[in-house]
């Protein structure tokens, strides 16, 4: 992405471009290229929250006045199976060696095995997660100073052995620290360089209660509300980081010395192309493709309950004259009572009202569509109806 800016020589700039390494992007800058972002990225953001109120069980389907639908879990249910079919428990990682660095590769793979164990909230599960409902998934780590001592220096202690001591201590305390943090971040939330090669620059952008950010950063002096909330900001390339609270710049421009953007794509590949197409055809969610039919099997669902739900309590019918037949309807008892029924009055049940079989087969086959369209019902362990053939 090329962008016109006033704040370079040539009159242009490009994002994360090797060539513009040396000058730090400025806050008109990052603002022009995050609204840039947001119109390319609008409809992939659009469908990512489509795909949540799918997920979240958020959406309406037409019923009866008086009845309230009932919106059926079968999309959570389908991201939550796949997820679940995804041993991220046992990571098989591979590195690669050559007869002379054997031990070496060894060594590496057991230490990512112990990075990964060492990392506690479900990161690796809710990517997966992420990555079924939105068509892809993001991974932010970072280090933590906060969590990594500081090495002690000698012109602080009056003598070697204190520094000695020190030096001890700080060995010990950092042997047992890991100053990572890994994070999964939200498609939705996410816009990066979409050029062929990789990620050149990410804008993250989220709500945050303007409370919080002044506390992080006194020095930051905002017009909102103090409980209210603003949009936060992050903007990372290969050389600089800047984070911004509705526009204007809270810390940075600074060099975050990592050699790359520290951000990493999924990409779980249920797309027909990741090159010539747009965004929100390119990262497609498991449940893109049966969006219709997920509405379809509500719209029968809430068919058939509103159905059950008028028909669920009987009501009697009182025939005869009518005083008679009100007065009996007045005093007549359903639960542990004994009516006296007056002369010429009988007392029925009304007319029941069936659910139509066409219901029940449309269900069938709209449900057997959404099976065919994702998993078989046999990866949730429901065995197979009617005749089946095959070894156990």
């Amino acid at each position: 992405m090329v962008l016109m800016s006033d704040e370079r020589t040539s009159g242009l700039w490009v994002p994360g471009s090797p060539a513009d390494r040396a000058r730090a992007p400025t806050a008109l800058e990052i603002v022009d290229l995050k609204k840039e972002s947001k119109q390319y990225f609008g409809d992939f953001h659009n469908q990512c929250e489509l795909e949540e109120e799918y997920y979240l069980g958020k959406r309406k389907v037409a019923a009866p006045d008086g009845i309230e639908p009932v919106w059926p879990a079968t999309a959570s249910a389908i991201i939550n199976v796949a997820t679940d079919h995804v041993d991220v428990n046992n990571l098989a990682i591979d590195v690669p060696s050559s007869p002379r660095s054997k031990a070496r590769s060894e060594r590496v793979q057991k230490g990512l095995i112990g990075l990964w164990a060492s990392i506690k909230p479900p990161v690796l599960r809710t990517c997966i997660r992420h990555s079924f409902l939105y068509g892809t998934a993001f991974i932010k780590s970072m280090f933590d100073p906060l969590n990594w001592p500081d090495a002690p220096v000698h012109d602080d202690f009056s003598g070697d052995d204190e520094y000695r001591e020190a030096l001890k201590e700080f060995m010990e305390d950092r042997r047992i620290k890991f100053p990572l943090v890994v994070e999964s971040v939200s498609p939705k939330n996410m816009m990066w360089d979409d050029s062929r090669g990789k990620i050149k620059w990410v804008i993250e952008t989220t709500e945050r209660s303007a409370r919080s950010i002044a506390d992080a950063y006194p020095e930051w002096l905002s017009s909102a509300d103090s409980d209210g909330a603003v949009e936060w900001t992050e903007y990372w390339d290969d050389e600089w980081v800047v984070y911004m609270a509705d526009d204007d710049i809270v810390w940075g421009p600074e060099k975050h010395s990592y050699g790359h953007v520290p951000y990493t794509q999924l990409l779980p590949v249920m797309s027909y192309t990741f090159d010539d197409a747009c965004v929100e055809d390119r990262y497609r969610g498991l449940l893109r493709p049966i969006h219709d039919l997920l509405d379809e099997e509500a719209r029968i669902i809430a068919q058939t309950d509103s159905i059950v739900r008028t028909i669920g309590w009987r009501t009697l019918d009182f025939r005869g004259p009518e005083a008679a037949a009100m007065r009996a309807r007045d005093d007549y008892k359903m639960f542990g009572g004994m009516n006296v029924i007056p002369a010429g009055v009988e007392v029925g049940l009304s007319p029941l009202a069936q659910v139509p079989p066409d219901l029940w087969r449309q269900l069938d086959v709209i449900q057997d569509k959404i099976e065919q369209a994702t998993f078989p019902n046999v990866v949730r362990g429901v065995r197979p109806k009617g005749v089946s053939t095959g070894f156990g």
